[in-house]
This record gives structure tokens, sequence and C-alpha cells, in this order.
């Protein structure tokens, strides 16, 4: 969960929404419990035939009877204890017995008084409530059953509402500062990433972020307080044979844990191959005309059926281990609910409170706790088979999480000189000293940094050239002798590896690189427009440029001629 410390800065803006979300799932998982317990007045109702009233007034009536002879023994006991002399060893050694038996003994008064004053409770204020027809009752159990469902739809409803808009903003954000780091990273380290790999991020990886992250502010919040409402429920109703069921939990969390690490190594792999599918696309739809015109149609599918076919085996590695984690943890549950069921049903059946010796329940169980217990064993179940769920989930959101803040941590590796020098105002001359380059083979990062491609060595070695100011210079060659190379270190999309270039004297390195590219105007041999209008296309170099700047551009581009006939002019 380490990385998952990184999102922090961009959850607690919405920390108020949160804790609403918190306390709508608190709400769901009490209705839950609710609807579990209304097994045991249902089995009450049909099974043995009594009524509510009946079944309160019998739990008064056996409580009060267990108070009275319970304060009988403790009062023998405080006698006995009154009596012994305590300088006598064997009586002390019996009056220690006899102090922890009443200790004992004080301990189930007071559960039998709980219990007395939770059946006076409800027989003053619900019985009055309840029909005494069984049929009757049954009717408004089922009604009672109907609104509580309703109303965890309701809670369901809202809290899924929220943790949505949470996430979607979040994963605006995101997005946003990928866009925003991506720009603010030098040429260098953005072209060497590559598009496919930095749309595979803003994409396939967000997406998967944006899942773990539903499943982190919903279902993992929400399903352990279901769960822990289950177990109140089934640890009042009995908590010893509750805890047998808590022998098997270090068993499911190990296997989930063991599968949810499988699963976030393969999803690691799985993005890099979305990443080259990715990397297919754009080669292919970028290269469209020359596909077309050299009929390279059946290549590109043949490459792409070979790139996919890698994603398809790693997918489907993750889907398979996906698919084992809730048969594995519903396995696991079930065999803890029948350890507990087990010796239930014997104490059912044998009409007693222990087994082997061993106390497993305060007195004798009746069918409605037995059916009571199961539902409330039961209903573990389906938060676990979730929960199992969201811990594959979040490792494969970890994957993703590593792989997008990966980028957001890169730095860049041209920066500004720490007290940088003014550009001059009127350049008068442009000059290349030893300047020798080579291009690095892989992206920049903190852990691997780039080197340098060995086998096709300097692309400008020891170039020395100066031009002066009015000068029109025309840079040819053949095809990798270094002309782009050249004019893509004017502006510093690249910094050489040895060497230096100055304007009037002034190195490159020595001045910020937004007041050198200020001065720079490039005319690329791509035809680049964006999805803007035409004028902001023409003044996309300098947004400030007046109306008339602008048409006295667009007429010596000859652009008037066909943009007078567009529409809006």
């Amino acid at each position: 969960m380490a990385n998952f410390k990184k999102l922090w800065p961009y959850v607690w803006p919405h920390r108020g929404k949160l804790v609403l979300s918190v306390v709508f799932a608190v709400l769901l998982s009490g209705l839950w419990a609710a609807n579990l317990s209304a097994a045991h007045p249902i089995v009450k109702v049909l099974l043995e035939r009594q009524s509510l009233q009946e079944w309160t007034a019998q739990q008064i009536a056996t409580a009060e009877a267990d108070i009275a002879a319970l304060q009988v023994r403790i009062d023998d006991l405080d006698a006995v204890i009154a009596e012994a002399d305590p300088n006598d060893p064997d009586e002390m050694r019996k009056l220690t017995k006899h102090t922890a038996d009443r200790e004992r003994l004080a301990g189930k008064h007071h559960d039998q008084t709980d219990v007395l004053a939770s059946a006076r409770w409800m027989q003053r204020h619900v019985m009055p409530w309840v029909p005494r027809d069984t049929f009757q009752t049954f009717g408004l159990l089922l009604i009672v059953i109907l609104v509580m469902t309703t109303l965890r739809g309701v809670c369901l409803f809202v809290q899924e509402n929220i943790i949505g808009r949470v996430v979607e903003s979040i994963l605006r954000d995101i997005r946003t500062d990928c866009l925003d780091h991506a720009l603010k990273l030098d040429y260098a380290s953005t072209s060497a990433e590559g598009v496919s790999s930095l749309m595979s991020r803003f994409t396939f990886d967000a997406q998967q972020l944006a899942e773990g992250l539903q499943m982190l502010s919903g279902r993992l919040v929400r399903e352990p307080l279901k769960a822990a409402a289950c177990v109140a429920l089934a640890m009042w109703i009995n908590w010893r044979l509750t805890l047998l069921t808590t022998l098997f939990v270090p068993l499911l969390a190990v296997a989930i844990h063991q599968c949810s690490r499988l699963i976030k190594r393969a999803m690691s792999s799985l993005m890099q191959s979305m990443a080259g599918i990715y990397k297919q696309l754009e080669e292919t739809f970028g290269g469209l005309k020359v596909v077309t015109a050299y009929n390279a149609r059946e290549r590109h599918v043949q490459s792409f059926r070979q790139a996919y076919d890698g994603y398809f085996a790693k997918a489907v590695k993750v889907v398979r281990l996906q698919a084992i984690t809730r048969p594995l943890s519903e396995v696991i549950m079930t065999l803890a609910i029948c350890t507990a069921m087990l010796p239930c049903a014997y104490l059912v059946l044998e009409g007693g409170t222990s087994i082997w010796g061993i106390k497993l329940a305060a007195r004798e169980m009746d069918m409605a706790s037995v059916v009571a217990l199961y539902a409330a064993l039961a209903g573990l179940l389906d938060p676990f088979q979730k929960l199992s769920r969201v811990y594959a989930r979040l490792k494969k959101c970890g994957a993703a999480v590593d792989r997008v803040f990966d980028f957001l941590e890169r730095r860049p590796e041209l920066v500004d000189p720490a007290q940088p020098c003014d550009m001059p105002k009127v350049a008068e001359s442009i000059e290349f000293q030893a300047v020798e380059f080579a291009y690095p083979t892989a992206s920049p990062s903190a852990e691997e940094p780039a080197a340098l491609e060995a086998d096709r060595g300097l692309v400008l070695n020891g170039l020395d050239l100066q031009i002066a100011a009015g000068q029109c210079v025309a840079i040819v060659g053949e095809n990798g002798c270094g002309k782009s190379t050249l004019v893509n270190l004017l502006p510093r999309f690249y910094d050489p590896q040895s060497g230096t270039i100055s304007i009037d004297g002034v190195p490159l390195t020595d001045v910020r690189q937004q007041a050198l590219r200020d001065r720079i105007a490039v005319v690329s041999q791509e035809t680049i427009l964006f999805d803007m209008t035409i004028r902001e296309n023409i003044a996309y170099g300098r947004p400030s440029a007046s109306t008339e700047d602008v048409e006295r551009a667009a007429r010596e581009a000859k652009v008037l001629q066909f943009a007078s006939q567009m529409p809006l002019g």
C-alpha cells in the first residue's frame, strides 16, 4: 500500500465527501446486519409458531430465573468466603477457588441482567407495536425487511455516487498533471518516452488507477463494515462458536495475498504490452498514406496481431489469477462456517451447552438461534468474496500507480541555470564550437539513466559553425548526417554532449529556455494544424499578435484565398 501514499495529495481535497461516504457505508452495514437478524424472529413465527410477545415473555422469565439461581449461588459463596479462616492454609486454597468461582458467576449474573434489561425494553417499547397474530407478525417482518432493503439501496446509491464523483475528479487532476508534466519536460525526455507510451499512461494506466480508487474508496470501506456487522451479530448470538471461524482468517489472508502479488506482477507486464499495441496503431494510422500506397495492409495487420497475441496471453493470465481468488475465498469461508455450525447443531440436538467439557454456549440453543447464527456467518461470505476481488484489483491499481507516478516524478535533463543571463536583444551571430552529439537509446529515468547509442555513434563530431546575422543558410547532406539534429540543438530540444552553442557569445545553457525560444520561429517539415481556428493556428507562436499582423501573415502565406470561403471567414 506504500505506493498509494503518492495519491494522497489528490485525495485530500475531497476528504469531506469521503467522510460522508463512510457515514453512508456505516448505515449500509447496519442495515445489512439488521436484515440478517430478521432470520431469528421469522423462525420463531413460522417454525415454532410462537408469537414475538410470547418469546419476549419467555426470555424475561428465563433471565429472571437464571438471575435468581445465580444470586443464590453467589450468596452461598459469599457466606463461605466470609467464614474462611485466613490462618488455615487449606481453607486459603479453597478460598482462592471460591473467589474465582464467585467472579465467574458474577460475570454470568451481569450478562443475564443485560439480557433481562433488553427483553424488558422490547416488551415495553417494541412489542405493543407488533401484532399478536403470527401471520400478521410475519407480514410485518416482511415489510420491515423490504423497508430496510430499500434504505440499504438508497445508502448504496448515494455512496457509489459520491465515490464516483471523487474518483473522476482525481482522475481528471492526475491526467491534467500528466499532460502539464509532459509539456514541462524537455523535448528529449518526452520524445524518448514516445507518443504511444504516453498515451498508454494517460488512458489504459490511468483507467486501471481509477478502477482501483473506486474499489479503495467504496468496497474497501463498505465491505469490512458489513463483515464487522455480521461478526458483531454472530458474537451476540454465540461468541464462542463465532471465534471458531477466526481460525481460518490467516489462511484466507495468505491465499489472497499470494494471488494478488502475482496479479500485480502480471499487470505491470500487461500495461507494457498495451503501450506496444498503441505504438502499432500510432505508426499505422500516422503513416496511412504510405500503408495504402504500398499495399502494406496485410503486413500491418499481421504485426498488430502478433503484438496483440502477446497482450492477450498476459491478459488471460491476469483473468485466471483474478478468477481463482473468489472460489478460493468462498471455499475457505464455507469451511470456517461449517466448523462453527457443526458443534452448534450438536448442541441443539443433544440439548447441552458443552462438548468434551468445553463450554460452547451460555444456555441451550434453540432452532431460531441456530438459524440466526448461520445467517450471520453466511452473511460474511458476500463481503469476503468482494474483498478478495478488491485486494486483487488494488494490486492491479498499484501497478498503474507505479507507472503513472514514475512518469510524474521524472525530472527533465535540460534545466535552466540558477542565475540566467539575459538574451541579446539584437543577435549578431550564432556560433557552434566543437559540438559533439549522440542520441540516447532509451527514455531517461531516475533508476536507469539513458545510455548513448554505441552502434550509431556520434551524429555530430567536433562541429564548428558560425552564422552571421542576416545570412540565409541551407544545411544539405545525405539522410542521417545530422541536418535536423543541428537545427534541433539551437532551440535546445537537446543539449550536445560536448562543445558550446552561443548567440553573440552567450552560451545557450546560460539563458532561460523560455527566453531563448521566444526569439526563435520554427517551421517544421510536417504540416501541423491544431484543432482551433485558422487565426489561432497562425498566431500560435505569438497569441498576443494583433488582427492586422495575423491577416498580413495569412496574406503572405496565401491563406486568405481559402479562409474567406470557410464558415465565419
